[in-house]
């Protein structure tokens, strides 16, 4: 018959159906250049996370992260703002403040590990970065950080610190300790309340916050009337109440009153691994000889090395476990002790000579090579440049006053 095709010849191909589905078939997947689909780079094999918070009464959904086709990684605010899908940057630590420099620098560093491993395909790296910088990162974008300020009451409380700080300094023109090398009016900055009677009702001057909720100024000037002295932080670790003062600093340490023979042969284990280590690490500042904060120039002598520590040039060099509280530790860095927000002690060269465990004793091979390489990362400070100076930047004999004050003499 004429108009039936052979069966020989292929059918003809079917129409495609018109309709509004035409309009979204996907598009065919690409191909890699020996046939088989390219694998997604997806870190905990998704593409984002988002979290449900709660903003005026109401359940919004916020990205914790997210990650671009060319590796950036975007983030979202979790405060009423436009910034709900911006670069991870803006969600930074702060790098100006004291608590949050070392987190800052990390934060940054883990952002450019990130990419490397995202332009590498190295997927395990990645995840790995990517827990670091979810752990870093910031609710609020810069933006919604920048517009705080603190309670009036809690700025209350700390514009009298500082007016005691000051008014001290200007009464004894420096530390209280007359052999201390902290004089002037550039010692202010550094002075610390000293309780010459410890109690246990005491409580720390400095802590703003804390006096705000219990008594504000009020209670501050009750507490100032206590016997007390105004010495700087130096001085202040070489006194026997504190805990730097009363470090123990021979293998076999005495006997304590009332102690069992449980508590002082585990006192006295964890002292044979530790104390070697900290006095190999008193004669390397005894070697570098003085504070390396410009201008400086304390000496370090055998009886106050307690009173200088070493400060990380970059924070995000120091090695420290990232890994969270309660899960078992196996990384490379578990000997150098876990994060102060992890429940440990900070890591560097601190939790290597705090570490206690039989595997981290300086006569283990190894141990001495990785304390004298974080130490090689590090400037000796005195505490009251290292705590006090360098997060506010000031210079070592800056003599300007505090805000407060200023205002008082306009």
């Amino acid at each position: 018959m004429a108009g039936r095709p052979p069966e020989s010849c292929e059918p003809e191909p079917k129409r495609p159906k018109t309709g509004i589905l035409t309009f979204f078939t996907p598009m065919p997947k690409p191909e890699t250049s020996d046939g088989m689909e390219p694998v997604p780079f997806l870190p905990f094999g998704k593409r984002s996370e988002v979290v449900s918070v709660t903003n005026h009464k109401k359940h919004v959904w916020v990205k914790t992260w997210a990650l671009l086709l060319d590796g950036t990684l975007m983030g979202g605010c979790r405060q009423v703002c436009k910034h709900k899908f911006v670069p991870m940057e803006q969600f930074a630590p702060n790098a100006d403040a004291e608590q949050s420099a070392g987190n800052a620098q990390r934060f940054a560093a883990a952002l450019v590990a990130f990419r490397a491993a995202h332009a590498a395909c190295d997927l395990s790296e990645a995840e790995k970065q990517l827990k670091i910088i979810k752990k870093l990162r910031r609710n609020e974008c810069s933006t919604c950080r920048g517009r705080y300020k603190p309670a009036p009451e809690n700025q209350a409380c700390m514009d009298e610190w500082a007016k005691m700080r000051w008014n001290a300094c200007q009464k004894q023109s420096g530390c209280a300790n007359p052999d201390c090398s902290e004089r002037g009016m550039a010692t202010w900055i550094a002075l610390q309340f000293d309780h010459l009677d410890p109690a246990p009702e005491n409580h720390r001057l400095s802590d703003c916050n804390w006096w705000a909720c219990n008594g504000g100024i009020a209670a501050m000037r009750s507490e100032h009337a206590k016997p007390h002295q105004w010495i700087c932080g130096a001085c202040h670790n070489l006194e026997e109440t504190s805990k730097s003062g009363r470090r123990v600093s021979t293998i076999a340490p005495e006997r304590r009153n009332g102690e069992t023979n449980k508590q002082y042969n585990s006192r006295s284990g964890k002292a044979r691994i530790i104390v070697p280590k900290m006095l190999f690490v008193d004669d390397e500042k005894l070697k570098v000889g003085c504070c390396q904060y410009p201008g400086c120039g304390r000496v370090v002598t055998a009886a106050n090395t307690v009173s200088f520590d070493w400060d990380h040039r970059v924070h995000s060099t120091k090695r420290v476990c990232q890994c969270e509280k309660g899960i078992e530790c196996s990384c490379e860095n578990k000997i150098f002790g876990r994060t102060l927000a992890n429940g440990g002690i900070g890591g560097g060269v601190t939790g290597l000579v705090q570490n206690h465990s039989k595997a981290a004793a300086l006569d283990v091979p190894g141990v001495k090579e990785l304390l004298l390489e974080e130490l090689q990362k590090c400037d000796l400070m005195c505490r009251p440049c290292h705590f006090s100076r360098k997060p506010k930047g000031r210079a070592r004999w800056d003599e300007s006053p505090p805000e407060c004050v200023k205002c008082d003499h306009r």
